[in-house]
């Protein structure tokens, strides 16, 4: 994660390992975010939500 919005209070980071579903893999307040419980050999895709208040942003771009 880099930067923050101005509105923004905290970020949900989903993860995706190998073509599975998307999971809420940490909620945080700052960045940046290290994914220190990833396993050689998968393959992982990651998407961020903003949270402003009580109001969850759409996904932004999904990043492998």
């Amino acid at each position: 994660i880099q930067g923050t919005g101005p509105l923004a209070t905290g970020f949900v980071i989903q993860r995706q390992v190998l073509n599975g579903a998307f999971v809420t893999y940490a909620t945080v307040t700052a960045s940046p975010y290290t994914d220190a419980a990833i396993a050689n050999g998968n393959s992982y895709s990651y998407r961020v939500l903003a949270i402003a208040g009580s109001t969850l942003s759409s996904p932004d771009r999904v990043m492998p």
